[in-house]
């Protein structure tokens, strides 16, 4: 199968969305490192010439797969492609202008990872990731490790100051934020498990 029809057989019969929400989807995850909407209606459409990685990468993504999931059974699948996000080419999120998220994660991985780094008295946004109730629903999970300064997690009602080389590990379904109270900027790497889009 051509790449091109299986990208646009996945969005329409199997994850039933439009090229617009696939282009969100992208969006929200590589800000604007994003593939643009012209080519990825150009490859969607089978017009892509010179394909590159991080544009199959990023639709996998939005498509909520693996890259191997997408290249499977393709004219890609045969190619000895190598999982590397150049610095230049990794996304990021702005929570605000003293918090900032930059992506690392491979689609053939089962977690999403990432650096934020937060400026001096800033925090970032309240998130939780879906409450489930079933035992068969994904249960997600997230790992912090401090790579520089210090950060405190706020989760709940609980607040934990981390330093350089702490790390935790917490239910992420709880309300959570994190927070630098400190005069230094600190970083830190997040592993959630499993994967959201």
């Amino acid at each position: 199968m051509l790449i091109h029809k299986k990208i646009r057989y996945y969005r329409k019969k199997v994850v039933g969305i439009t090229m617009q929400e696939l282009r969100t989807r992208i969006k929200t995850c590589y800000g604007n490192m994003a593939i643009s909407p012209h080519t990825l209606s150009r490859l969607e459409n089978g017009y892509g010439h010179a394909i590159k990685l991080k544009w199959l990468s990023q639709i996998a993504t939005g498509l909520d797969i693996t890259l191997q999931e997408l290249l499977k059974g393709t004219d890609f699948e045969l190619s000895k492609i190598v999982s590397k996000i150049q610095r230049k080419e990794r996304g990021s999120f702005t929570y605000n202008e003293k918090a900032v998220s930059k992506l690392y994660s491979f689609r053939d991985l089962p977690y999403q990872s990432a650096e934020i780094v937060i400026s001096p008295k800033g925090r970032t946004d309240l998130e939780q990731d879906p409450n489930s109730e079933s035992k068969t629903d994904k249960k997600y999970k997230k790992c912090i490790i401090v790579l520089k300064g210090t950060v405190t997690v706020r989760i709940g009602k609980e607040k934990h100051v981390l330093k350089k080389g702490d790390s935790t590990v917490f239910n992420s379904s709880n309300p959570h934020f994190f927070q630098n109270t400190t005069n230094r900027e600190t970083s830190f790497l997040i592993i959630r498990s499993p994967k959201r889009f």
